[in-house]
C-alpha cells in the first residue's frame, strides 16, 4: 500500500504537467460549428492540395445539430451557397452527407475539390491541432475552426 500512494501521485504529476497544447481540452468533440477548407489530402498517392493564393474566397460549411446523431449542413464555396442540407452521424465517427443543396454557377478547382468529394463522406475525426478531417472515399478534406 505505501508503495502505490507514490505511484499514483507520480502519475497524477505527470498527467496534470502535460503541456497545453497536447491538452483534450483542444480537439473538438462535435462537428457544430463553422469550418473552413485549408487542404485536401488524396487518399491513395498522399499528395497535398492546397488553396490557390489567385482564388477569392473560401469553402466553408456549418454543422448544426438537429438531434443526437443528425443535423444540418450549410455554406459556401469561392463561388457558389451550399443551401440547408442534411447530415448524420453514427458510431466511430461515422458521417454521411447524402445530398448537397448547391447553386450550380462555374466552380473554382479549388471548390470542385470539396463539391466533387464531399457526398462520399462516410466518416470524421479531430487531430491533435482541433482540425476537422472529413474522409470520403477518394479523399481526407481538411478544415479549421473559424
Amino acid at each position: 500500500m505505501n508503495q502505490i500512494v507514490p505511484f499514483i501521485a507520480f502519475v497524477s504529476l505527470v498527467l496534470f504537467s502535460c503541456s497545453k497544447e497536447y491538452s483534450f481540452e483542444s480537439v473538438p468533440s462535435t462537428l457544430e460549428g463553422t469550418w473552413k477548407m485549408f487542404e485536401v489530402k488524396d487518399n491513395s498517392s498522399g499528395a497535398l492540395t492546397t488553396k490557390p493564393s489567385n482564388v477569392p474566397g473560401d469553402v466553408e460549411i456549418t454543422f448544426t445539430a438537429t438531434g443526437n446523431f443528425s443535423g444540418v449542413l450549410v455554406g459556401h464555396t469561392p463561388t457558389n451557397i451550399i443551401s440547408q442540407g442534411d447530415y448524420t452521424t453514427g458510431i466511430n465517427q461515422m458521417l454521411t452527407i447524402p445530398s448537397l443543396n448547391i447553386t450550380k454557377l462555374w466552380e473554382t478547382p479549388w471548390g470542385n475539390e470539396f463539391v466533387a468529394n464531399i457526398r462520399s463522406a462516410f466518416a470524421y475525426h479531430f487531430d491533435s491541432n482541433g482540425n476537422l478531417i472529413i474522409t470520403t472515399v477518394d479523399k481526407m478534406l481538411i478544415f479549421e475552426r473559424v
